[in-house]
């Protein structure tokens, strides 16, 4: 019993550090019809660490993606998308919508920017609306590695930490994803 004990006792630290699976709302264009639909869900689902594709046509077409930002990025997740089989010939393409709320305030426009830019070579940063600071976000393709384990791309964690201190929410269709620092 003792030995239970203890595996428990210093098993709860790492439990505790073990991190909540992310729900992401992506926007995809080029689904047309339920078929399409379900092409990009299964191609999300064959990731692995993705836990839950929810798809939903709206006005917009969206999938509610359930990831460990651990082991896959939203880069991945749009890549997928992407590579789903595109029915009517047009590939289909996943963004995200950011809001920043204070983008045009207290200077932080120009550090923004600069943020930005410096992941030109992975997604590129729209601006819809600088006095709301609403912004788009378009991945790149990741260069072909077949052989490629783990992480690739741009990253939730650079999101959080390049907008450190600054409160932002990616849009979402039925979910609450905001970080605020």
């Amino acid at each position: 019993m003792k030995c239970s004990v203890l595996f428990l006792l210093t098993a709860l630290p790492l439990l505790a550090a073990e991190p909540k699976p992310v729900t992401l709302t992506f926007y995809v264009d080029g689904v047309e019809c339920p078929s399409c639909a379900y092409s990009v869900s299964y191609a999300i689902e064959q990731l692995k660490h993705v836990s839950e594709v929810e798809s939903g046509q709206v006005i917009e077409n969206y999938a509610n993606v359930t990831f460990d930002p651990r082991h896959v990025t939203p880069q991945q997740i749009a890549q997928a998308v992407t590579e789903a089989v595109p029915l009517h010939g047009t590939p289909y393409e996943a963004t995200l919508k950011l809001r920043i709320p204070d983008y045009a305030k207290a200077g932080h426009a120009k550090r923004l920017d600069t943020l930005f830019a410096s992941w030109k070579e992975r997604v590129e940063v729209v601006r819809i609306d600088a006095e709301t600071g609403e912004f788009i976000l378009h991945f790149k393709p990741l260069p072909s590695q077949p052989e490629a384990t783990g992480l690739r791309g741009w990253t939730l964690a650079e999101l959080e930490q390049g907008l450190q201190g600054i409160s932002y929410q990616l849009s979402s269709e039925g979910l609450e994803a905001t970080g605020a620092q």
